[in-house]
């Protein structure tokens, strides 16, 4: 019995001994650090390889620099394009990361700035065009189109193109224009209504009403089917359409006078009052003339006026209408 506790003990000592021997391989119980990749991007310089360093260690400056032909190397920054932040070596990062390597054209290179919503630069040998290296057009704000570039800030059409000699360091600007929409106007059978240009945002006026006969005029719509009516004046901010909305006219059937005859003396006045029928008819528009004005006259409201002696016959009918007329003979 005490032969075989022996052996238990030195097999379980044997066991934990193998564990302990297990966790020492491991790099002191598994804490490691975390590991960053540094890469350098060199703008079309020689390629510079990347780095890997663990947290808390610092990353020095590659050596040799990188190499262009044509240009030389103005140091590493963290941005891009704008190159405002430079890099000082050693560096520890806290992240992977990109530092980007700046140039500086060699011979005669100028600058050109590009003002927009941002500012970029482009570098051009003397008397070249930027070609290719033309910046994107920018987005421009609501309501505006992008033009072109220009080196005047207040111009309003393009002066800068790729193939612009460039011979000396110049700065140029986004051109905009306000966008102009096109107000078109359906009547619907009705008489024509010529469409209208509207700059973006401005107030769109109601046009003369249109004419159709035995119809009257409703309104104007901005949906086809005619159940969104408009209300006059709008903003406009697209390219919209309206249409023209008509009701069938009731039309007048007879018109009388008050009066078939009137005697008056020179200077007089007499109103003569017109009845239509039916009562409901959609247009009461009326025209009043008569055959001698020399002697009696009318106004558009039917008021007679007696001038000299003689006769004279005023008729009154529909201006919309083809009814029979009615008339006053007036005696001066």
């Amino acid at each position: 019995m005490k032969k075989a506790g022996f052996i238990l003990t030195t097999v379980l000592l044997m066991f934990f001994a193998g564990c302990g021997g297990e966790d020492d391989g491991g790099g002191g119980g598994g804490g490691g650090r975390t590991t960053y990749s540094v890469s350098f991007g060199t703008n079309g310089g020689s390629s510079v390889p990347a780095r890997s360093v663990q947290q808390g260690e610092s990353v020095y400056e590659p050596s040799p620099a990188p190499t262009m032909e044509g240009y030389t190397f103005a140091g590493w920054y963290f941005d891009n394009i704008s190159f405002v932040n430079k890099v000082t070596f050693p560096y520890t990062p806290t992240a992977s990361i990109t530092l980007y390597a700046k140039w500086t054209p060699t011979g005669d290179f100028y600058t050109v700035t590009f003002i927009s919503n941002g500012s970029n630069y482009v570098y051009v040998p003397y008397g070249s065009g930027i070609g290719s290296d033309m910046p994107p057009n920018p987005t421009p704000t609501e309501g505006y189109n992008f033009t072109g570039w220009n080196t005047d800030q207040f111009a309003t059409t393009a002066n800068f193109y790729s193939n612009t000699p460039v011979m000396s360091d110049m700065t140029v600007y986004a051109i905009y224009a306000i966008r102009t929409y096109t107000a078109t106007f359906y009547s619907n059978d009705g008489s024509a209504v010529p469409p209208v240009g509207v700059n973006h945002g401005d107030m769109l006026q109601k046009p003369a009403d249109p004419k159709r006969g035995n119809y009257s005029f409703d309104g104007w719509y901005s949906d086809s089917d005619l159940t969104i009516p408009v209300t006059f004046p709008v903003a406009v901010t697209s390219s919209t359409a309206f249409f023209a909305k008509w009701t069938p006219a009731v039309p007048i059937t007879s018109i009388s006078l008050n009066l078939s005859e009137l005697s008056l003396k020179t200077g007089e006045t007499e109103p003569l009052i017109a009845t239509v029928l039916p009562a409901n008819a959609t247009s009461r528009n009326l025209t009043w003339d008569s055959s001698n004005p020399d002697v009696a006259d009318v106004d558009e409201n039917g008021k007679v006026e007696a001038y000299a002696p003689g006769t004279a016959v005023i008729y009154v009918s529909a201006v919309e209408e083809n009814v029979s007329q009615a008339l006053c003979v007036v005696t001066v």
